[in-house]
C-alpha cells in the first residue's frame, strides 16, 4: 500500500514491518508499522512482510529502505537496536528465522545478487515471547511508540531544506551516512515460523 507522494526518486522510501502478528513478539515491525500508517506517514511504499525473502523483489532502484522487526531474547525485552547492516564491518549473526531464510539471509542474500537498496536500515527490538497467539509483550508494546518517534524523528520529517545541489531526500541520506552503529550488541532474530 501507499501512502504519501514519491519522493524525487526513481523509487520512494519502502518502511516494511516483518513478522508475524499472531506470533506475540514478532508482531512488532507490523505493530509499528501500522502506528506509523495511522499517523500518515509521507513519501513512503509500506508493507507487512511475513517472509523476509519476499523484500528482495522491492529492494532495487530505492534510495532507502527501513526495516523493523524482533529480535530473539538477550536478557533486556524491549530493547530497541538501529544497525545499518550495509556498513557493519562484521555481517549480521546469523538466523533461522522463516521458512529456513530470514532477514539475515534475504539481506545477504540481496547484497549476493546485487539487489540492495542504495541504504538499508534496521529497527529491532528485542522479543521475550514469541507464542503462536499471544499478544505483544509488555516490555516490547512499550516499545512499538519508541521506535515511531525514533523512525519518524530521524527519516520521516518533512525536510524544507536541502544540502548544496541535492534533494531533501538526499540531504536527510547524507546527514546519516556516518552514524554510529552499535557491533557489539547485535540483536540475533526469531527462529520462529511466521506462516
Amino acid at each position: 500500500m501507499k501512502a504519501g507522494a514519491d519522493l524525487p526518486s526513481a523509487r520512494p522510501l519502502l518502511l516494511a514491518g516483518v513478522g508475524n502478528p499472531d506470533r506475540g513478539d514478532d508482531g512488532f515491525g507490523p505493530a509499528v508499522l501500522a502506528r506509523l500508517t495511522k499517523r500518515c506517514l509521507p513519501n513512503a511504499d509500506t508493507m507487512v512482510c511475513r517472509r523476509p525473502l519476499d523484500l528482495l523483489d522491492l529492494w532495487p532502484g530505492r534510495q532507502l529502505v527501513l526495516l523493523v522487526d524482533a529480535a530473539l531474547p538477550q536478557g533486556k525485552p524491549g530493547r530497541l537496536f538501529r544497525l545499518d547492516p550495509l556498513r557493519l564491518r562484521s555481517p549480521l549473526p546469523a538466523s533461522a528465522s522463516t521458512h529456513s531464510l530470514g532477514l539475515v539471509q534475504a539481506i545477504e542474500l540481496g547484497r549476493s545478487l546485487g539487489l540492495l537498496p542504495a541504504r538499508l536500515i534496521l529497527y529491532a527490538a528485542e522479543g521475550l515471547d514469541f507464542s503462536p497467539g499471544a499478544p505483544l509483550s509488555p516490555p516490547v508494546a512499550a516499545a512499538v511508540e519508541e521506535a515511531v518517534r525514533r523512525i519518524r524523528r530521524e527519516w520521516l520529517r518533512p525536510e524544507a531544506e536541502t544540502g548544496a545541489g541535492g534533494t531533501a531526500q538526499e540531504t536527510k541520506l547524507s546527514r546519516h551516512r556516518n552514524a554510529v552503529i552499535d557491533q557489539t550488541n547485535q540483536p540475533n532474530f526469531p527462529a520462529k515460523n511466521r506462516k
